[in-house]
């Protein structure tokens, strides 16, 4: 079956040559007479170019980030700024249930690391996956359990 020329719904003029229906066979792409999607299908290959200009870019601008982090305001001495006071009775409530959270902590980090040994142990037989996945876990536990060893450092130094 022809080919019809979008533009004028008739056949085109590579069907009437007896292209075979390759209306850009003669054409280097850029024809009326192609296809709407053979059109322009020359690709260029773009040139990179590294030069060191833009590392001194990127230098120029962490070092200008920095500048502006170093001179951020200090607060003004008129504004006043109490250390944190614990209500009437609260305070013995909350040494109390940050100890709980760090007992529940320290469960946690034995417990996770029990675990991950038990699954390699039993991974070592034909279940190598499983013991992949204990030993996986190993770098996880050790993050928690360092997180929250220095949760009240962090928290300190934001403060």
């Amino acid at each position: 079956m022809p080919r019809r020329s979008p533009a004028t719904g008739g056949v085109t003029a590579a069907n009437r040559a007896g292209s075979g229906g390759n209306a850009a066979a003669n054409c280097d792409g850029n024809c009326p007479s192609a296809p709407r999607d053979q059109r322009h299908q020359q690709t260029r290959t773009p040139r990179v170019v590294t030069t060191d200009s833009e590392d001194d870019v990127l230098a120029h601008y962490l070092a200008l980030a920095a500048d502006i982090v170093v001179a951020a305001p200090t607060p003004d001495p008129a504004i006043p700024n109490p250390a944190p006071v614990a209500p009437d009775g609260l305070g013995e409530l909350g040494n109390l249930f940050i100890g709980w959270m760090k007992w529940i902590l320290i469960v946690g980090g034995v417990g996770g690391l029990l675990a991950c040994g038990i699954m390699m142990t039993v991974g070592r037989r034909n279940r190598s996956s499983f013991a992949a996945d204990g030993a996986a876990g190993i770098p996880w536990v050790l993050g928690g359990l360092t997180l929250g060893a220095v949760a009240a450092l962090i928290v300190g130094a934001v403060m």
